[in-house]
């Protein structure tokens, strides 16, 4: 029997088309079927009399061998060598030496485990289920870049020429979701003894989401039957960041994974990730909670911190984008800074969404899960999840990962949970109700979260050295990585406070400009004639940056007190220059 997760008594997640709702329907064909009664008969692919001799085991390569070939086909920087972990998977996948279980960190190259095999092979073709549209075509662009002739199939591109040139192996890999795996579609090159004489392995990809989306995803729990079809000497592997002991048992049972698989687990642990827990304070729908991942005012697009907001509520999601548009504006700041993504939108708008945040034309994007695992977008250093009900550790772990995805760079995962997760409420990791008791014990723990995510994912031990000296794990061991509380002014004279908006001066844009070079020659001024006997090493820009000067120049219509200028600037020696930077203006 698998062990459910709580989360599966919950109601189904809504299922999106083209950007439309569209409920759930009895499925008109068998699965993996190449006929269902009542519907048009077809054939499998078949290409001449004689077969093609079935690719057959072959001997491990060394650890140079494999590095050789990576970086021949610039898969690997020239410098660097094959992973002991790599050579090992590639060398039970030449050898069809039986299943495989894959635990390894996100950005670790486990997609290289598809590749590498087919460098050393002089014919085959590999297999990869994928979870996700965006995830397949982003795997495919990758692939094609290497020079290993690669498809997506799905509904926009399902044309009889290409399935052909699939089942005839013109293609190396072949990228499919697992409903589109299942289809009558898909079946004329399953049943293609031509394609199965030539199928090296089957890869699950991101397979976590075998035990999270079989309860709503049920051509997930169909997926054992594809190896009644291609037969069960072809290796199957099952990759993830985030396989603990059960989700790995649900592999077995829908997946069809064989029970004696071998297991590779070098865990999920990656240093240069933080965990901030943040308790709500005010309604989900005020945002407040959200404020610290606005931007600074004066700050453009491309120096706005790059971040991802996660929440499940599509409606909520909608409203975040708004309030924070409007946020940006009362900041003087482009609303395109921030977009939206998730399956209810069109396609164009979700590819256009996906390319402008990784090539940073927006700094902040609003997503469900359909930023999923396994997608990389560079250079991400917030990662926040909005309301954690109904969120699973495996899922709360491949969020947060989106971070740090470039190497030499850090980034910090905040989760922000709602009232009722608090410590000594009705939800314990005993009594967790509908929730992830492993969400619950993280919320709620005193202790060091990654000791929470270890023992709920079956994290391996590590050594000391794994973890550099200067690491801040997460908000319970280094408090000061929480986010600095605000605080509201509660107005007490309001008929002052009415003044002061009739005493605003409006200013057109040359007015702010002749005062922002005003306030450079007054910053020079400044530093010559007191800052630059006592303090050698600094500089102008040291005193007050030009961004801060842009944001004072910008508002100086509006600044009426020292106090005005405390929000607009991050002023390290405060005391001594605002009230020489208030006369200024």
């Amino acid at each position: 029997n698998v062990e459910k997760s709580p989360l599966a008594a919950q109601s189904k997640k809504s299922v999106y088309r083209n950007g439309y709702t569209v409920k759930e329907k009895p499925l008109s064909y068998k699965p993996y079927s190449l006929n269902t009664p009542g519907r048009r008969r077809q054939q499998a692919f078949a290409f001449g009399a004689s077969l093609p001799p079935e690719v057959q085991p072959s001997a491990p390569l060394s650890r140079t061998q494999w590095s050789m070939l990576a970086r021949g086909a610039k898969a690997i920087p020239l410098e660097s060598d094959a992973k002991e972990l790599q050579v090992q998977c590639c060398n039970a996948i030449l050898g069809r030496t039986g299943d495989i279980c894959l635990v390894a960190p996100t950005g670790f190259g486990k997609s290289l485990l598809w590749t590498l095999p087919l460098l050393a092979l002089e014919r085959g073709t590999i297999l990869v289920v994928t979870p996700f549209t965006s995830l397949g075509g982003e795997a495919e662009r990758q692939t094609n870049t290497l020079g290993i002739r690669s498809v997506f199939i799905h509904a926009g591109r399902k044309d009889p020429a290409t399935l052909e040139e699939i089942a005839c192996v013109s293609f190396r890999i072949v990228y499919v979701c697992v409903e589109m795996l299942e289809s009558p579609t898909f079946a004329r090159i399953l049943h293609s003894d031509w394609y199965k004489r030539n199928l090296v392995a089957i890869f699950v990809d991101e397979a976590h989401c075998v035990h999270e989306s079989d309860t709503w995803r049920p051509a997930y729990g169909r997926l054992h039957q594809l190896r009644v079809v291609v037969g069960e000497q072809i290796p199957l592997l099952a990759m993830s960041a985030t396989l603990p002991s059960r989700y790995r048992q649900s592999l077995v049972t829908h997946a069809g994974l064989k029970a004696n698989y071998t297991l590779f687990n070098i865990g999920n642990f990656r240093p240069e990730l933080s965990t901030v827990i943040i308790h709500m304070e005010h309604d989900a729908n005020s945002f407040k909670d959200l404020r610290f991942m606005l931007p600074r005012a004066g700050q453009s697009v491309k120096e706005i911190e790059k971040s991802i907001i996660y929440c499940d509520d599509i409606n909520l999601l909608t409203e975040m984008l708004y309030w924070i548009r409007d946020e940006l504006t009362e900041l003087s700041l482009p609303t395109y800074a921030i977009d939206i993504l998730h399956a209810g939108l069109s396609p164009e708008h979700q590819t256009r969404a996906l390319a402008d945040f990784k090539t940073g034309m927006t700094a902040i994007l609003l997503s469900t899960e359909k930023l999923g695992a396994g997608l990389h977008v560079p250079m991400v250093r917030r990662v926040a999840q909005y309301l954690c009900s109904g969120l699973t550790m495996a899922k709360a772990d491949q969020r947060r990962g989106r971070g740090a995805r470039t190497h030499g760079t850090t980034a910090i995962g905040y989760f922000i949970a709602e009232k009722k997760f608090a410590r000594g409420g009705q939800l314990s990791p005993e009594k967790p109700g509908h929730e992830d008791p492993g969400m619950i014990e993280l919320l709620q723990t005193a202790s060091c979260c990654d000791d929470v995510f270890d023992r709920y994912l079956e994290n391996p031990p590590r050594s000391p050295s794994d973890i550099p000296p200067s690491r801040l794990c997460c908000s319970n061991c280094h408090p000061l990585l929480r986010p600095p509380r605000e605080f509201e002014w509660i107005m007490v004279d309001p008929a002052a406070d009415a003044l002061r908006g009739e005493h605003q001066i409006h200013l057109n844009t040359t007015t702010k400009g002749r005062i922002l070079v005003y306030l450079r020659s007054w910053r020079d001024v400044e530093w010559r004639e007191q800052w630059k006997m006592r303090w050698p090493l600094y500089g102008p820009r040291s005193l007050i940056s030009d961004n801060d000067l842009e944001a004072v120049a910008n508002n100086a219509g509006k600044i009426l007190s020292v106090e005005d200028l405390y929000s607009l600037t991050h002023i390290l020696h405060w005391d001594d220059l605002s009230e020489p930077l208030f006369r200024a203006v």
